[in-house]
């Protein structure tokens, strides 16, 4: 009896600590360094990919990136063998329009996230708090989120309500001091006459607006159309252009004044080119029903065709003469008859078709578009910055559309669940 109450207690004793080595090594495998072996690694600001490369990501940071033999593997750690696959830093778009109650917000940001993209700007129709409360404090699996709050425009009736609808230099300032309240992180202006259905913000008017946003340490970016208010608005000051111009090429006076802005950010947003498109690599993601629709919208158009040359010309124009050039896609998830969260890909192979190389475009999609941000923690796989990338099955140096055969995405360390479409 005794020595199999004896017997008893030992089996019991080596189960338990057998099971309490198993709860450690999986406490460890949970906290332990990712090291990402045997992968192409494209850092982000132009320089040349780095082939047979390690990255290590220790918590939401990366610690080391480099040629494998250049890089001290942890002691400990989780290996992950990507022979064949290629990692960039996730995407930025520079030029959303989220939903506003908090569940369709997060739901957004976690497409945004399923598509590769880590950061947003949301320019100028957060009317609610939510916007900003995600801002303080990122959802896990959803993109990050800034906002420029309530734009400011002149009246545009039959159109969105949200800006701040201003007539007088006192209005422009309130709107303005108003969104400084709130904390923005930039002041967003529409100067738009719609195709002359309405009137649109004067010079008087945007000049307040940005000689306001500036006192206050804030830059200006502007919604524009026309050649003349470009230029109009560079000599007031503006900071950035949340479209190129688009009713004409630029004139040699312009360009001028964008050497002499040596500063000027340009989200080109491109219109699309007219032609037919493949998404076939959108099966995976939507329904038969949905992918329908998307493709009900996918035909030629010589008139937008057209445009787009006008638009593609003064992108390289502006780059020529010195501006920095973003990813911005204009995207307001009203999906089928808006842009789409999967629309920082068509706009990246908008960007190359404009005539920019791969490398330029992803540039403007990370490294630029964080920089423009004033964001010094992502857009670049370096170490000592935040572990958003994603992993790809094909270099994107070598086609752009490579951005679109995504394996995994990871943000601030952790990789989100791709299982299923959010």
């Amino acid at each position: 009896m005794k020595l199999h109450r004896f017997d008893r207690l030992i089996r019991c004793a080596s189960r338990a600590v057998i099971l309490g080595s198993l709860s450690l090594w999986a406490g460890l495998a949970v906290g332990m360094p990712l090291v990402f072996e045997n992968v192409r690694v494209v850092v982000g600001d132009g320089r040349a990919s780095i082939p047979n490369a390690t990255l290590v990501v220790d918590g939401d940071r990366i610690v080391a990136v480099g040629r494998a033999d250049e890089v001290t593997v942890p002691p400990v750690a989780q290996r992950i063998d990507l022979a064949g696959k290629t990692v960039m830093p996730a995407l930025i778009d520079t030029h959303v329009h989220v939903n506003q109650p908090r569940e369709a917000l997060v739901s957004d940001l976690r497409r945004l996230a399923y598509f590769g993209v880590g950061t947003v700007l949301s320019l100028g129709v957060d009317t609610d708090s939510a916007p900003f409360e995600v801002r303080a404090q990122p959802v896990p699996g959803a993109a990050r989120l800034l906002t420029a709050g309530r734009g400011i425009t002149a009246p545009e009736p039959g159109r969105e309500t949200a800006p701040y609808w201003v007539t007088t230099d006192q209005e422009a300032r309130r709107a303005v001091q108003e969104n400084v309240e709130r904390g923005v992180d930039i002041i967003k202006v529409w100067v738009d006459d719609r195709r002359g259905s309405v009137q649109k913000l004067s010079p008087p008017l945007y000049r307040t607006v940005i000689e306001t946003a500036h006192r206050s340490g804030l830059r200006a970016t502007a919604h524009i159309y026309a050649l003349d208010d470009a230029k109009g608005l560079l000599r007031a000051g503006v900071d950035a252009f949340a479209h190129s111009v688009r009713d004409r090429d630029v004139d040699e006076e312009f360009l001028t004044l964008v050497r002499e802005r040596p500063s000027l950010v340009l989200n080109p947003n491109l219109t699309a080119r007219g032609e037919v498109a493949d998404l076939s690599w959108l099966a995976p993601a939507l329904s038969a029903d949905e992918l329908a629709k998307a493709q009900s919208r996918n035909v030629a158009n010589a008139e937008q065709h057209q445009a787009f040359l006008i638009q593609a010309r003064n992108l390289q124009r502006m780059r020529a003469a010195g501006a920095h050039i973003v990813l911005g896609t204009d995207t307001s998830f009203d999906f089928p008859a808006g842009n789409t969260p999967w629309a920082a890909h068509m706009e990246l192979e908008d960007m190359v078709a404009a005539g920019m190389t791969a490398s330029q475009a992803i540039v403007a999609a990370t490294s630029e578009a964080a920089a423009f941000l004033r964001l010094s923690n992502v857009g670049m796989l370096q170490a000592g910055l935040q572990a958003d990338f994603l992993v790809l099955h094909a270099d994107p140096t070598e086609s752009i559309t490579n951005t679109r055969r995504i394996v995994d995405v990871y943000l601030r360390g952790v990789k989100i669940d791709r299982s299923k479409f959010p």
